[in-house]
This record gives structure tokens, C-alpha cells and sequence, in this order.
């Protein structure tokens, strides 16, 4: 009796050991990753982010970082309202996620911006992948009523390279005005060149 007891003690303790685990993994997700596309959110992407710099700090891996932001997604929320504007938000998340690899870091980062960082990837390849990323997301489209609605991207691309790459925060800071001499420029991408700043800036 005493035997089946602590046996079922156990198993009890056990259980609530994994629900506990389960729980916590859960919750860990939800705080790195958006609801709406499921990709990951400001938070997760700048921790891994970090990782892949450090990466190239440590290793020598050379990386990509683009910084993307949709071109007319005010007028899709305006013309068909918000639900039309998350479904094509979804639709452009999984855009991306078609043009690269799993390994590789994809994340939208508030609003109708988003990154991605292309890990163990040269440059020219880099635009290579951002030009198609733009392909796909410009014949993304939702039906609002009798109309289909689209939107452009603007893409700001920034190399991550050995031996010693910027401070992540002047990373983002570079690819962000990429972005921006891309949109006015009419969309597609630019590539910002590595720019240096200060030694001793906060990484």
C-alpha cells in the first residue's frame, strides 16, 4: 500500500513537473513571437540578432541584415479596414518566410515593418534574396469587396561581417536608413554600406 502510494505520489509530481515545463515553454514563446504572423516579435528578434553578431564577432561568419517596410499598407487598413490589413500581413510574413531558410532569422517588428537576417550568407547572395523577398511580396494581394489590395516593400540591407561588425543597436540604426533611402527611391532595395562609428559603443 505504502509502496503504491509513493508510486502514485510520483507519477502526480512528475506530471506537474511537465505541465510546469510546458507552461513555462509556452510562455517563453508567446513573449518572443508576434500573435498575428506567428513570426518572431521585437524582443525575440533583437536576442537573436544579438546571437548572430556575436557569431560573427567570435566565429568569422558573415551575415545580412535587412530591414523591411511595406509601402502602402495605410491605404489597405483605410480602403478595406484592419482584418483585411492583418490577413495580408500574414500573407507578406509568410511571403518571406518562402524566400529563405529556416535557420535564417525572419520577424516583424511592429506595425508593417519587419527584419530578416540572412545567416552564413555573403552579400551579393543577400541582395539576391532581398530581390526576391520584394518579388514575392508585391504579387501578395487581398480581396476587399471588388477590389484586390496590395502593397510595395522597401528593403534596407546591411552586411554583418568579420572581424569586428558594428554594435547591434548602430547595425539596425543603418539598415533602418537603408530602408529609408530605399522608399525615396520609389521601393526595392538598397544596400547601405558599413558605415564606422565610434569605438567603445554599447554591442
Amino acid at each position: 500500500l505504502v509502496l503504491g502510494l509513493l508510486e502514485a505520489f510520483l507519477l502526480l509530481v512528475t506530471g506537474m513537473e511537465r505541465q510546469a515545463r510546458r507552461e513555462a515553454e509556452t510562455s517563453n514563446y508567446a513573449a518572443d513571437h508576434d500573435p498575428l504572423t506567428d513570426l518572431l516579435n521585437r524582443r525575440g528578434f533583437r536576442r537573436a540578432f544579438r546571437a548572430a553578431r556575436e557569431r560573427t564577432e567570435l566565429e568569422g561568419s558573415a551575415h545580412v541584415l535587412l530591414f523591411l517596410d511595406l509601402d502602402g499598407f495605410k491605404a489597405v487598413n483605410d480602403r478595406g479596414g484592419h482584418d483585411v490589413g492583418d490577413a495580408l500581413l500574414q500573407l507578406v510574413a509568410a511571403a518571406m518566410q518562402r524566400c529563405v531558410r529556416r535557420r535564417d532569422i525572419v520577424a516583424r517588428l511592429g506595425g508593417d515593418e519587419f527584419a530578416i537576417v540572412l545567416g552564413d550568407c555573403g552579400i551579393e547572395r543577400g541582395l539576391q534574396v532581398a530581390r526576391q523577398v520584394v518579388h514575392e511580396i508585391e504579387h501578395v494581394s487581398v480581396r476587399s469587396g471588388d477590389h484586390d489590395l496590395s502593397v510595395r516593400v522597401s528593403v534596407g540591407a546591411v552586411p554583418v561581417e568579420p572581424p569586428d561588425p558594428l554594435p547591434t543597436d548602430e547595425l539596425l540604426k543603418q539598415a533602418d536608413r537603408a530602408c529609408y533611402a530605399a522608399k525615396q527611391a520609389g521601393g526595392g532595395v538598397f544596400l547601405q554600406p558599413v558605415v564606422a562609428v565610434e569605438l567603445g559603443a554599447a554591442r
